[in-house]
């Protein structure tokens, strides 16, 4: 990861794009599905580090789009605006949320079933849950890192802020997660900078929901975005008629002095 955004933006602002960015996303999701079956060992047990390493193969996005499951439609959109405008391809997190329940259940069938009682063990669910959820964050995790852009939707349905909490918080644990990464991993360049921005920058190193659960959000290091932002960013690769991971070199420049 090269540099994180915070967006803010109207629930519809993306919707003419919704279809192709579901599209897109179709294709990602029909990638991780068919790596489900490969999960499990000759020998009957699982491969966690298969899972983790193979969970988005042959996927190579430039940005990750973090977001509340409630803001799929915003998400889906906004990844088939960054195709269609800038060439852009974009990791929508919840390609694999829906497929981790799948995971969990394969698990829980072939592990935790009792077919006398026709039950589920409590205790050996707890493990198989724990498990997936470890590999599915080491994946996401993973997925941030490989990414050059990461851009949170800030919504209601990703942030809330009750009375008693000052900060930004959020109900998701794989929103705090997600985010929580982004402040920890190292910077790094994912391809060379053009010489103006090695200039600008040559002073750097580079679940469920019933539970009520509050994390609070560090967004502090993420740069504020809004819809005035991307207009601005579409114009300047507009004029010079550029497509690709170069284009996020001119978001880059917009910002140059925020950090």
């Amino acid at each position: 990861m090269f540099k994180g955004f915070n967006l803010k933006i109207d629930e519809d602002y993306f919707a003419r794009w919704e279809a192709k960015g579901r599209a897109l996303h179709k294709q990602r999701k029909d990638v991780v599905k068919a790596e489900l079956d490969k999960y499990y060992r000759s020998d009957g047990q699982i491969s966690a580090s298969k899972v983790v390493n193979s969970w988005f193969p042959a996927i190579e996005a430039d940005v990750f789009i973090s977001h509340s499951h409630a803001d799929s439609s915003l998400a889906l959109g906004m990844a088939g605006w960054l195709k269609e405008t800038f060439g852009l391809d974009a990791f929508i997190d919840s390609t694999v949320w829906g497929y981790s329940e799948e995971l969990l259940r394969q698990f829980d069938n072939a592990h935790c079933y009792n077919e006398k009682s026709e039950t589920y063990s409590y205790k050996k669910r707890n493990k198989t849950n724990s498990h997936v959820n470890i590999m599915l964050s080491t994946a996401l995790h993973n997925m941030i890192d490989a990414c050059e852009c990461v851009i949170f939707l800030n919504t209601p349905n990703s942030v809330s802020c009750k009375g008693y909490i000052e900060d930004d918080a959020t109900n998701s644990p794989w929103i705090f997660s997600e985010i929580s990464m982004t402040r920890l991993i190292e910077r790094k360049e994912k391809r060379p900078l053009p010489q103006f921005m090695r200039k600008a920058y040559g002073a750097f190193d580079f679940v469920t929901e019933s539970l009520d659960i509050a994390y609070d959000l560090p967004l502090a290091h993420l740069i504020p975005l809004d819809s005035s932002d991307l207009e601005q960013w579409q114009s300047t690769v507009s004029a010079s008629s550029q497509e690709g991971p170069e284009t996020l070199d001119d978001l880059y420049l917009m910002f140059s002095d925020f950090d």
